[in-house]
């Protein structure tokens, strides 16, 4: 199975599970994507990890990840929103008085998506957008070069949150060395980069090697193929660049934004959270 289908599919588990917590993933429009076979996806997922908390894990995130958003909107009015390996998610139109997003990702899911969101944009079911989607394996350094040249023509010198969720664990070390290089020659002074990852110690905990085992079982997605790094391997890829801004991880962000905290290693795959600033 190609790699575009792989993401796709948990591109759909990920929605179905942000949309039965709308209060905690902040994510209104995630149940548009609700079918018959998604519900079917997410409960095979379901069953297989039963007990991991996944409801918890993309919710914390989601919810994470838009408040950066929407800080930096308040911050840079005319803010450009660059969602890299975008999936399905919703974030453009969650943002109110965004005026431009650029979505990426494999030619199928961002085809997939345009014809959606153009389509419930229309019907009134999401709010008008200007998006523009862009395609890329980003693995491969000639079409990261292409991403390169469209990114200074769409983001034009503005200001731009890069947003890179839920990816960083699929790209080889030399390809997120290369993409960070990339993402500094198109953002200005203090904007903002962010990302999730995992650290190997966190990587071999119990529910990250459930989930790994069964993506590999699922999908065909190797157990060993996944990119960890420690917090220091971070901070030598960026700090040519970037400045780190804030590291936590989903047990800290747990007392922002569950009522009770319920998460340990042991329950949850324990995913770091990165927001770095541009020099």
């Amino acid at each position: 199975m190609s790699a575009d289908l792989e993401i796709s599919e948990t591109a759909f588990w990920v929605n179905e599970v942000r949309a039965r917590n709308e209060a905690l993933s902040g994510d209104i429009y995630a149940k548009l994507w609700a079918s018959r076979k998604n519900e079917a996806i997410w409960r095979e997922y379901d069953q297989q990890l039963s007990g991991d908390h996944y409801e918890f894990y993309f919710g914390i995130r989601s919810r994470y990840f838009l408040s950066l958003l929407q800080s930096s909107l308040a911050a840079h009015p005319d803010l450009v929103f660059v969602n890299v390996g975008c999936g399905l998610s919703n974030y453009a139109f969650l943002a109110e008085g965004l005026s431009k997003s650029i979505e990426i990702d494999f030619p199928n899911v961002v085809q997939f998506k345009r014809e959606k969101t153009l389509e419930w944009q229309k019907q009134g079911l999401l709010p008008p957008r200007h998006i523009v989607y862009l395609s890329a394996n980003l693995n491969e350094a000639d079409q990261r070069q292409t991403l390169l040249e469209k990114l200074r023509v769409e983001i034009a010198g503005k200001p731009a949150f890069i947003l890179m969720e839920g990816i960083t664990y699929f790209l080889d070390h030399n390809c997120l060395t290369a993409l960070f290089e990339l993402f500094a020659q198109v953002q200005t002074r203090d904007c903002r980069l962010a990302f999730d990852f995992f650290d190997p110690i966190r990587g071999a905990d119990p529910p990250s090697a459930r989930f790994r085992s069964f993506l590999e079982t699922r999908i065909g997605w190797s157990r060993d193929a996944y990119n960890f790094f420690e917090p220091a391997e971070l901070v030598r890829m960026t700090q040519k660049y970037y400045k780190i801004e804030e590291r936590s991880n989903i047990l800290e962000k747990q007392n922002e934004f569950l009522k009770k905290p319920v998460l340990s290693p042991e329950n949850v795959a324990a995913a770091s959270y990165a927001c770095l600033k541009r020099l």
